[in-house]
Order: structure tokens, then sequence, then C-alpha cells
């Protein structure tokens, strides 16, 4: 089921607030013929629940590009050719800029539990705290450089989409047109 999330995403004066995305991953019962069962090995999306790698996971072939939404989890190819997963945040014809860790669109804060840095789920002070427990050594500049980000205002084309992984440290984000999205994923096979 594709749930038109434009819609679900409200704007408000300084923030556009996405309350249908969840980050819980559904279990796909129904594989059909347009789809792909996928063992996805890499730790991008992991938000403290071996998100997206634990295991298979179901990717819907043949999309239209044109009705997916923000939020959405795609597989698409990058420049290098290989061939990866990431949520979908900025939409075709989009403002996107991130100004310490905050993602903005059109210049409104993204709302919502994607739309700022984390680390295996944690936002900064979380993060900090755990390191801090644990006892952990850790890269005090990669962990201020991933938390702290910013990225200059841009726009997106007509056919562009702004892809960025739930890790921030572990993953990437970048402008991907639409021609290199290969799928929607659709949550885990059971």
């Amino acid at each position: 089921m594709i749930i038109s999330l434009l819609s679900a995403c409200t704007a408000s004066t300084n923030s556009l607030i996405d309350s249908e995305t969840s980050p819980n991953i559904q279990i796909v019962e129904d594989i059909g013929s347009d789809t792909v069962l996928v063992e996805y090995t890499l730790d991008n999306m992991e938000r403290g629940k071996h998100d997206y790698y634990e295991q298979p996971i179901v990717i819907k072939q043949n999309i239209e590009t044109k009705n997916l939404t923000r939020g959405s989890v795609v597989w698409f190819e990058d420049e290098i050719g290989e061939q990866k997963i990431a949520r979908v945040v900025g939409v075709p014809n989009e403002k996107i800029e991130i100004e310490d860790g905050q993602i903005l669109i059109n210049d409104q804060q993204l709302d919502s539990f994607y739309g700022s840095a984390h680390r295996a789920g944690l936002d900064k002070q979380e993060f900090l705290q755990a390191m801090k427990g644990s006892k952990s050594n850790y890269d005090e500049k990669a962990v201020q450089e991933t938390f702290e980000k910013d990225l200059e205002k841009m726009s997106l084309d007509e056919k562009d989409y702004f892809l960025v992984s739930d890790d921030w440290f572990r993953g990437e984000m970048s402008v991907v047109e639409e021609k290199r999205i290969l799928g929607l994923v659709l949550g885990y096979g059971k």
C-alpha cells in the first residue's frame, strides 16, 4: 500500500510535519511478481534495531517515481553503480538545505524522525550520553561533523530526489535522478 505522504505532510509557519511516515518497518506477507527479496548488507539505515539489514527486504520494482513521497525508502543505483537504499527527503522542485544537522525544505524545518542528524537512532545528546556511559573511544570531530552538518541551499530539478540515509554517520545523502531509482522498499519479507 502506498500512501500519499505529500498530503500527509502539513506545513506550519516554521515546520513541515510528516506525521504519516512511521519508523516501524512493515512485514510483507504477499510477495508478488513485481517484487524482489533482497539481502541488504549495509547499515546506513540503522536506527538502533539493525534496521533493514537484519532480515531480507521486499522491494517493489517498476514503480512510477511520480508516486514517490517524502519518507518513502527507495532502492537506487548510486553514481558508481552500487545499489543501495535510502529515504526520500526532498521531492522534485523543492529547495533543500541543512543547518546545524536539521533538514530544511523550502525554508521550513522538517519535523519527523528522519528530519535531523542521527547515529544509530540517537540524536546528538543521546549519542554523547551513550558514549559517555559506555566509556568507548570515539572520533569527536566526526561526531561533531555528523550532528552539526550544514548543506548549502540547493534546488532540485523536476526529475531529482534528495535521498538521505537514516544513520547520517554510516550513510550518505545525495541528489538522485528518477531514472536511478529502481524500486520502493515495502518492508521485511515474511
